[in-house]
């Protein structure tokens, strides 16, 4: 599975999946069976797509809050005060922290 998918590449293959599965259909309501494989294989390619894209941005969300945690440190997630090394607490809120931060 590749590890990075751009959105204009995602929207490029929803589109030839759209347009299989409605070649598909006018195929099937032509009379013709092979309609039917592709309506199934435009939903297949749609579903791996989802899949694909869903892996990326799910990445892409994990890259920005690491990098955003190396350029400000380690922050309370309640009131984004920044953390001592070590904490279990916020200094600001009292919130309580589930495990102490990482070391920066």
């Amino acid at each position: 599975m590749p590890k990075h998918i751009s959105v204009a590449t995602a929207m490029f293959i929803w589109l030839i999946a759209v347009i299989l599965i409605l070649i598909g259909f006018v195929s099937l309501f032509a009379g013709s069976v092979a309609g039917l494989g592709l309506i199934v294989f435009g939903f297949i390619i749609a579903g791996l797509n989802k899949l694909i894209f869903k892996v990326r941005t799910k990445q892409l969300e994990i890259d920005s809050r690491e990098a955003i945690r190396d350029r400000f440190g380690n922050t309370c997630p309640n009131c984004g005060n920044r953390l001592p090394s070590g904490s279990s607490f916020c200094n600001k809120c009292g919130y309580k922290l589930l495990s102490p931060p990482p070391p920066p």
